[in-house]
């Protein structure tokens, strides 16, 4: 059996190396539709999920999404990983991530993040902003995408 600290090790190499080839080889594919992009994430998450299941003997169980309507719905999520931000891209057909400005300002991922229309919230921004993120919202949930929040 490998040394704990060794399978960690080798999950964070693969996640941070992998996630970094993803973000490069999408810079392309921003002049794509952004369903293009939404399935590279996906295929992200997947591959995220199977680096836990065989470094980490991690398996991740999905109970009650089943019970997730289709079209628009709010997801509140609780934050306590970087797992658990990318967790959603493949479980819901259209996600829209409600996200922190500073995030969406990260050369390269930010504009991923803007083509798939995500919603960026300054959190300084008082009132302003949170009547902006809700036109965002409002405009997502329209579409019948379903939204994110943590």
């Amino acid at each position: 059996m490998m040394v704990l600290w060794v399978r960690s090790l080798l999950f964070n190499l693969g996640f941070y190396g992998f996630t970094v080839v993803t973000v490069l080889t999408s810079l392309p594919l921003l002049a794509l539709p952004r369903g293009v992009l939404l399935w590279v994430l996906r295929s992200y998450t997947w591959i995220v999920e199977a680096m836990l299941r065989v470094f980490c003997n991690i398996r991740v169980q999905v109970e009650g999404a089943e019970h997730i309507p289709p079209g628009a719905v709010l997801i509140v999520s609780k934050h306590g990983s970087a797992f658990d931000t990318v967790f959603w891209l493949s479980r819901l057909p259209d996600p829209c991530y409600i996200m922190k400005i500073e995030l969406m300002r990260i050369p390269v991922w930010g504009w991923i993040a803007r083509k798939c229309e995500m919603v960026g919230v300054d959190r300084a921004g008082g009132g302003a902003a949170l009547k902006k993120m809700v036109r965002e919202c409002q405009a997502a949930a329209t579409a019948g995408r379903q939204i994110v929040i943590y």
